[in-house]
């Protein structure tokens, strides 16, 4: 059996600041590393109080990383349907090159309605979008060229850089 950590932002701000929220999380993943846990996991959320302290895991797990040393990274999800597939592509990739292959990308379609709200999306679409998106980031990550033209997203001849570890 393997254990994991999940961080899913749910403290109250009365509590505590986010910023020492961060570190204290911070501190656990390193002792997390030392005592042999497999993975550390956190979710992209926004605009709420519970999980909205998480809107890039990215920026989290790479802060992870540099404290820690043999720990998976997991982002439990990254939503797509929010990100134009090459940034978001783009972002993990360098993550698993800043934790030299630790990352394991997971990704969401949401179903927060003021996430979609923001955002400027109709939550009607996180399914095609989430389709379109996760075809787009596997061929970035896998192919040396991609040309797609899709519903939401287009890409003209684009080289990812990093590629992924």
């Amino acid at each position: 059996m393997r254990f994991g950590l999940n961080f899913f932002p749910s403290f109250r701000p009365q509590d505590s600041t986010t910023a020492d929220y961060y570190q204290q999380c911070l501190r656990i993943a390193e002792r997390a590393d030392v005592l042999g846990y497999s993975s550390i996991k956190t979710v992209e959320h926004s605009f709420y109080d519970y999980g909205g302290h998480s809107p890039n895991p990215c920026v989290f797990l790479s802060a992870v990383a540099a404290r820690t040393r043999r720990i998976r990274l997991i982002t439990g999800a990254v939503i797509p349907a929010f990100h134009h597939p090459a940034h978001l592509g783009g972002d993990l990739a360098m993550l698993d090159n800043m934790s030299q292959g630790r990352l394991d990308a997971g990704f969401g379609r949401a179903f927060l309605p003021k996430e979609f709200e923001v955002y400027g999306v109709p939550m009607s679409e996180s399914r095609e979008r989430f389709e379109e998106a996760i075809g787009m980031i596997l061929r970035l990550w896998t192919e040396e060229r991609v040309s797609a033209k899709g519903k939401y997203w287009n890409l003209e001849d684009v080289h990812l850089m990093p590629r992924v570890v």
